[in-house]
């Protein structure tokens, strides 16, 4: 059995530079697609930054701090209540205290 080495070689040479060739039109058209997905993705971006600065305006005529109660949702305090949590000025004992303030004796 006789080998030609020159058409072995050829034959190589042929199927390297066709996966070369393959590589390179896939490596273009995932580029493409990939600056497609991107494009797309960034229009998405900028619908839903327009619809929040659209609902941020809409918020923003009337601002609230989200820690305060409307006045319908407060909880009335009874004056009972409010006197017995008053603390008096004269007597030390029931003054609040540091706990890093040291101790008495």
């Amino acid at each position: 059995m006789d080998i030609d080495g020159d058409a072995l070689v050829k034959k190589i040479m042929g199927l390297s530079v066709f996966v070369f060739a393959a590589f390179g039109v896939y490596s273009i058209w995932n580029a493409k697609q990939q600056q497609q997905d991107a494009q797309k993705s960034r229009q998405a971006e900028a619908k839903v930054d327009e619809q929040l600065s659209d609902d941020h305006a809409k918020e923003s005529s009337s601002p609230r701090s989200p820690f305060v109660l409307p006045p319908e949702e407060r909880i009335p305090t009874s004056p009972e209540s409010s006197a017995q949590s008053a603390v008096t000025p004269d007597d030390p004992s029931s003054s609040p205290r540091s706990r890093f303030a040291p101790p008495t004796n």
